[in-house]
């Protein structure tokens, strides 16, 4: 069974508000686990993804928050940001993008989230959005693909 989850615009009060931290990635400049083949920039497909847990919506949501300041860095302006949607790759319009942009397996699709961020400080549609693959690996959710 997928879960879907919408994270609406509304929901985003106080009660629902993430905490953004910072991603420290001396160790493994790549961002991912050691062995993971994870590196945002590049977007190439996950080594070791593992299956998705009942709560990966939400681990695959925090991380991609916590993640955004690494990855889209000045590039876009980051107050007020949030997710807006995160679904299994699967049941999402861009995760196709997976087994065809990116040559991954089905495995890889069916183990990654798609994650779309809104920043809502920026200007115009397709400005005030971005979308994240991020899967899990080594017991952790990383984004493994920046594609918008």
């Amino acid at each position: 069974m997928l879960v879907v989850l919408a994270i609406g615009v509304a929901l985003a009060t106080s009660a629902a508000v993430l905490a953004i931290g910072s991603t420290d990635t001396r160790d493994n400049p790549s961002g991912g686990p050691p062995g993971s083949g994870i590196d945002p920039e590049k977007g190439s497909c996950p080594r070791h993804p593992q299956f998705l847990p009942r709560d990966a919506i939400a681990g695959a949501t925090e991380d991609a928050l916590r993640e955004a300041p690494s990855l889209y860095g000045d590039a876009k302006n980051l107050e007020g940001m949030r997710a807006l949607v995160a679904v299994v790759a699967t049941a999402h319009q861009r995760g196709g993008e997976v087994r065809g942009e990116f040559g991954c397996n089905a495995r890889d699709e069916k183990r990654t989230v798609v994650v779309v961020l809104y920043f809502p400080a920026e200007p115009g549609t397709s400005l005030s959005q971005g979308t994240v693959f991020v899967v899990r690996t080594a017991g952790r959710y990383r984004v493994w693909a920046v594609v918008h």
